[in-house]
């Protein structure tokens, strides 16, 4: 089963703006063309990647980014429908809840009355486009409550500016024949800690995404990586492919210690090559390499760390933040 939920809200969103496509344009509809747009969007809207980051407002931004896809594409393609294309994201940024949408079928008769929307005969498909856009609302409803889960939370504890640990709070009622202890430790057995990572990477990665949709990449995230599951390389693959993509690769940190990542240095540098996050806790391993703690995403360590002082000077060089713990 896939657990990588923000793969899975790209393909579906992505999947129903194509659809759109197909419905207004028809005999002229080119899913090559159309995806090159989509994606190009969607990197922008979702994964916050653009080449115009000094560009505050954000359909500026992203209007400048559909222009550079029009100008590489405009020479081997119709000219016209690659205008259309760009002009109907005026109103995929409304379905895509960039800006608020009080009454969906208004939205589709301006649409239709749009005279910038160069599209044959578009008067006909009021009806069809109506019923798409409240289907794709309903999906997206139905998507977010299929994550909500009754028996599980995830707790958020600040530990910097916009940046919280994350740990997984249950709500499953236990018989009253079991004590609260033998809960307990069973809650924190190996084998139950390790399924608590899915479950954190599941309910973390769903705040991320909700994060994206609402505009916010500000907030970072950080998950204790248990030790046992770094053991099991099948396992660990599974977990971290549960973040495998731009948004949670970049908004969601795994929590090491120095001791951990030199016992297991070759599979923690393949996985940050690959663009995941890492926190690392400096112990009694680190030996003052200030080096190499610019693989990590963040630093903890302690104000009685010998090399705190020193850490704190290179502070400005350091890529990483730091947090004292």
């Amino acid at each position: 089963m896939d657990y990588n939920i923000v793969l899975k809200y790209i393909s579906f969103i992505k999947r129903e703006y194509l659809e759109f496509f197909n419905i207004l344009f028809r005999s002229k509809y080119q899913k090559k063309i159309f995806e090159e747009f989509i994606d190009t969007y969607i990197s922008v809207r979702y994964f916050n990647e653009t080449n115009f980051r000094s560009e505050k407002d954000f359909m500026a931004r992203i209007n400048k980014e559909l222009i550079k896809v029009y100008e590489r594409l405009k020479n081997d393609n119709d000219e016209n429908l690659l205008k259309n294309t760009v002009a109907l994201f005026v109103y995929i940024v409304y379905f895509d809840d960039i800006y608020e949408d009080e009454n969906s079928a208004s939205l589709i008769d301006d649409l239709i009355q749009d005279e910038n929307i160069q599209i044959s005969n578009k008067e006909a498909l009021h009806d069809e486009l109506l019923n798409w856009y409240l289907e794709l609302k309903d999906n997206k409803n139905k998507f977010h409550s299929m994550i909500a889960t009754k028996e599980f939370s995830i707790n958020k504890k600040r530990v910097d500016t916009k940046t919280y640990e994350v740990t997984l709070d249950h709500n499953v009622k236990i018989s009253n024949l079991y004590s609260d202890y033998a809960v307990t430790r069973a809650f924190k057995s190996p084998i139950v800690s390790e399924d608590k990572e899915f479950v954190i990477s599941i309910l973390t990665s769903h705040e991320v995404l909700k994060n994206a949709i609402n505009l916010e990449f500000t907030k970072r995230y950080i998950f204790e990586l248990v030790p046992s599951i770094v053991e099991k390389e099948k396992k660990l693959k599974r977990l971290f492919s549960c973040l495998d993509n731009p948004l949670t690769k970049r908004y969601i940190s795994a929590k090491i210690t120095y001791e951990e990542y030199l016992n297991n240095k070759s599979t923690f540098d393949s996985y940050i090559v690959d663009g995941y996050s890492f926190a690392v806790v400096l112990d009694s391993k680190f030996q003052g390499n200030i080096k190499s703690l610019v693989l990590f995403s963040f630093i903890y360590i302690t104000e009685d760390n010998e090399y705190y002082d020193e850490i704190m000077k290179a502070k400005k060089e350091l890529m990483p933040k730091i947090i004292v713990y």
